[in-house]
């Protein structure tokens, strides 16, 4: 992934993210919960998601 395309792995990768987030939408808890919370519980993992994939990239180029 070096030139910025998409290769197998990133493309299974993101499947399995979208797979999970549509598996949590379906939680009757997730829907009980008041607008504001959902959006800040979901912010949060966007961030959490985000620093992970984030360290993977810099363990695959060997930065870390």
């Amino acid at each position: 992934m070096g030139n910025g395309a998409l290769d197998g792995d990133t493309i299974v990768a993101l499947l399995g993210v979208v797979m999970a987030m549509v598996l949590v939408s379906r939680s009757s808890r997730l829907r009980a919960m008041p607008g504001r919370k959902r959006l800040i519980l979901g912010a949060i993992w966007a961030v959490i998601f985000g620093a992970v994939a984030g360290i993977a990239a810099l363990l695959s180029r060997g930065s870390l």
